[in-house]
């Protein structure tokens, strides 16, 4: 017989594998086997050969780079210990909201960039106004501060008010939120917590005069409202101005089917300047002016029937106008003393004016208020660092 080559068989051959063993047939497998393991030694054998230049190569490195460890830094605080601290560090409850959020969240007044942060929640019952409710306390329950000054006054109400949306949020670098009771830094008004709005302190690392402006504009189609915001600042590294105007125009809500709800449209203007200069090493002196107005704010809720009311309780009820009017010199020492590591002192003055014009529904006579409360505040720390810690 040929084989498939053309090559004679062997029969006999050909025989004795058809009747290999067992054994013969496991010694195969196991010599098979073994052949298998062998080059798979080899292979692993060869990729160690491969990777072992490399790691003698780093080893032998004269001058290695540094393995760098990355430690998240908690935002920088002021308001939950006065001085300026990580909120990693700091054992109370404290939320921080960057100038990029309240941007990005597009808030018509400064109280909607609190929306959906940790223990705040926000209240609204008429357009261009809010207030932050804090561990369930509001109204004069908590304390606001702008840049430092109480925004609280003798007309807040323990109630929500709207005192608060006459700050600029534009204007705005960040918004610090203590929770819990801080009365021992700030007085009976912080049982809530406090709630801070810092302006943006604009610099200039150059010795040389360098300036710049930016304008932004932002438009929202539920109700067709816009907002521009047109800032610049000029100066040099001892010296700074700086300074912006915000116009917002909102008109009534669009709700779904197209249907408008009336009553909601208001208007609101502001603008703020500031100037800072470095007067000697350690020494920082700063004066800004701050103001804001809505025109002619509607309050919603008492225009429109409530729950379980047939007519609304009142026919018209307007604030008109609402300004807050703000004015603030600050000086700041680094220089440590025999008294202070670093120190500050501030002089204000806050002027709110919250007029009214309303009138009963069904009713003929309409009621003017003229309202005006003048807050004027001195303010001094300093702190020290005491032992070694």
């Amino acid at each position: 017989a040929r084989s498939a080559d053309g090559d004679l068989a062997n029969p006999a051959a050909d025989d004795g594998r058809a009747r290999a063993g067992p054994n013969q047939q496991l010694s195969s497998i196991r010599r098979d086997g073994s052949r298998e393991t062998s080059r798979m030694n080899r292979c692993i054998a060869t990729a160690l050969l491969a990777l072992a230049p490399s790691t003698v190569g780093a080893a032998a490195d004269p001058d290695p780079e540094p393995q760098r460890k990355e430690r998240e830094l908690g935002a920088i605080q002021v308001t939950a210990t006065r001085r300026p601290e990580s909120t990693l560090d700091v054992p109370i409850a404290t939320t921080v909201v960057t100038q990029d959020e309240i941007r990005a969240r597009g808030g018509q007044t400064v109280m909607d960039a609190l929306h959906g942060e940790t223990g705040t929640f926000v209240q609204q019952t008429t357009p261009g106004q809010g207030v932050v409710i804090v561990r369930g306390l509001k109204g004069s329950e908590v304390l606001q501060l702008v840049d430092g000054f109480r925004l609280n006054n003798a007309i807040f109400r323990n109630a929500p008010n709207q005192y608060v949306a006459l700050v600029d949020a534009q204007m705005l670098g960040r918004i610090e939120v203590v929770r819990g009771p801080m009365s021992t830094l700030y007085g009976s008004d912080a049982m809530g917590g406090v709630v801070h709005l810092i302006s943006e302190e604009p610099s200039v690392e150059d010795a040389d005069w360098r300036g710049g402006g930016s304008v932004r504009f932002q438009y929202g189609s539920a109700d067709r409202s816009t907002l521009t915001r047109a800032e610049g600042k000029a100066g040099r590294e001892q010296l700074v101005f700086s300074g912006g105007v915000t116009y917002q125009d909102v008109n009534d809500l669009r709700v779904g089917g197209g249907d408008e709800l009336p009553y909601t449209s208001y208007s609101a203007r502001g603008g703020n300047a500031r100037v800072r200069a470095q007067l000697g090493d350690g020494h920082e002196l700063s004066f800004q002016l701050q103001s804001m107005e809505q025109p002619r704010t509607p309050r919603f809720d008492e225009l429109v029937p409530g729950f379980g009311q047939a007519t609304p309780t009142s026919s018209t009820f307007y604030f008109e106008p609402q300004v807050r009017d703000f004015a603030q010199l600050r000086w700041r020492g680094s220089n440590p003393t025999a008294l202070w590591d670093s120190a500050e002192a501030q002089l204000g003055r806050q002027e709110i004016r919250d007029d009214r014009r309303s009138r009963d529904f069904g009713s003929v006579n309409e009621d003017r208020e003229r309202n005006i409360d003048t807050t004027d505040g001195f303010v001094f720390q300093a702190g020290k660092a005491i032992g070694d810690a």
